[in-house]
């Protein structure tokens, strides 16, 4: 009976680290995701302005736009490959 309960908290002391590495890799995943969110909208902004001076504000922000879109249409198609 004493093994089973040795087994048991030794079981749930695994369970607990896992448990721990698994919201830790969670976090850093959201980290990192954000910071390559900021990233690409700071290169999308940069491109934004570069144009806006030689074509107009306008037509800069439609093409800016438009690259956002095609970045978000190719991670929609890499998430929707790898869900298969």
């Amino acid at each position: 009976m004493l093994a089973l309960f040795d087994l048991l908290e030794l079981e749930g002391r695994q369970f607990k680290r896992h448990l721990f590495r698994l919201g830790l890799g969670l976090w850093l995943g959201g980290v990192a995701a954000s910071a390559l969110l900021v990233g690409l909208l700071l290169i999308i902004w940069g491109i934004e302005r570069w144009i806006s001076d030689v074509l107009g504000p306008v037509l800069s922000l439609l093409i800016a736009g438009g690259i956002l879109l095609f970045i978000a249409a190719g991670l929609a198609l890499w998430v929707r490959r790898l869900m298969r």
